[in-house]
């Protein structure tokens, strides 16, 4: 943009209405007698126009990508949680298995010492 009345930030507005002539005049004094409005454009066509605008359809395409990278982050982000969740299972499973094959050896034992025991009592 360009500095008009030693103005170097602005705002424009866009707007795609449909109205009769007398709503064209009343905006056009309204825009003329505001202070804030520095320019304006009134264009008059005899089609209404339906399609998207091409500002429009860059900024929807803009949020589509970043929809898109935001989705795979989160894709990623979950399956890092996942794979953490699952060595973490994994973990905790070897850790049970352990007390488990104690347990085994512990209960070997008794057997043994009950086989001895019956073997002394029979002598």
């Amino acid at each position: 943009a360009y500095t008009i009345q030693n103005m170097h930030k602005a705002h424009y507005v866009i707007m795609n209405i449909e109205c009769d002539d007398q709503v064209i005049k009343e905006l056009e004094g309204s825009f003329k007698f505001n202070d804030s409005i520095l320019r304006h454009l009134l264009v008059k066509t005899t089609k209404a126009e339906t399609e998207p605008s091409k500002l429009f359809i860059a900024n929807n395409k803009e949020s589509e990508v970043k929809k898109r990278d935001t989705v795979k982050a989160n894709k990623e982000k979950r399956e890092k949680s996942e794979k953490q969740v699952t060595a973490d299972q994994t973990e905790a499973v070897s850790e049970e298995e352990k007390p488990e094959s104690d347990t085994e050896e512990n209960s070997e034992q008794p057997s043994e010492i009950t086989e001895k025991e019956d073997e002394k009592s029979k002598e």
